[in-house]
């Protein structure tokens, strides 16, 4: 078993974000939606959470960040406040899997297989599988990829008896509606957060010297991040369809 650390850990999505701070094996975890100058707010936050143990930057031990696979942007800036904090502090910086962060939200007991699937835009999604351990690990089964909806259930053929969690299960319904009806029990309120981006980053950090700041960096999955005007026309076009379909032939 890993030693417990003192850990600062953040997420950042589109319009939210989370700090924790990991001490003595527990995580305190503060989220906001304020507009995201989050660099500037999370720093104050961070503050806050080390003061509310008596304790300075200096009693830090890591950073950890989630590193993705996400929304570009979001990704960037935890990164780079991550890697400030490590550089500033001379301390180790672990990025940590996205989508394994909600995983660890939905384990409830060893054996448990956990689908994420998190909305990509595009018409795509992100999607990984992973299974709960004895020890609250999570082993990874099948790692993230992006792809469209249609590539998920063939994926998914060698893995029964799944829980399911992520924004896609939401923002696809119609589209995951079937999938879902399958899975043993489903989430789709859940996302990447703080606390357990802190505590699976205790589990990795075994030797601080294999995570320095300088190599620190997001996950990216796919090197396309917007549509090109052509793409985003057919994309509305096939929303159109969908939603016609949906309230059935005109009379």
């Amino acid at each position: 078993m890993t030693q417990p650390r003192t850990i600062l850990a953040v997420s950042v999505g589109a319009s939210s974000f989370s700090v924790a701070l990991l001490y003595k094996g527990k995580a305190l975890l503060r989220e906001s939606n304020a507009p995201l100058d989050a660099a500037e707010s999370v720093l104050v936050i961070a503050t806050s959470l080390l003061d509310d143990h008596a304790l300075t930057r200096h009693d830090l031990q890591a950073i950890a960040f989630a590193a993705g696979p996400g929304a570009f942007t979001g990704l960037r800036v935890a990164c780079g406040i991550a890697q400030g904090l490590g550089w500033a502090l001379d301390l180790p910086v672990v990025p940590v899997d996205s989508l394994a962060t909600v995983a660890w939200q939905m384990s409830r007991r060893a054996g448990d297989r956990l689908l994420v699937v998190q909305d990509a835009r595009m018409g795509e999604i992100y999607a990984a599988v992973y299974e709960s351990l004895a020890d609250a690990s999570l082993l990874t089964l099948h790692p993230p990829w992006v792809g469209s909806l249609q590539d998920l259930s063939p994926a998914l053929a060698q893995y029964p008896e799944l829980c399911g969690a992520g924004d896609a299960f939401r923002v696809h319904q119609q589209g995951l509606e079937a999938l879902a009806k399958n899975l043993r029990r489903c989430n789709p309120e859940l996302a990447p957060r703080a606390d357990a981006v802190a505590y699976l980053a205790q589990q990795t950090l075994v030797d601080p010297l294999d995570w320095p700041a300088a190599h620190a960096a997001p996950f990216y999955v796919r090197d396309k991040v917007a549509l090109n005007v052509r793409e985003q026309a057919e994309l509305r076009l096939e929303k159109d369809r969908q939603r016609v379909s949906r309230k059935g032939p005109t009379q």
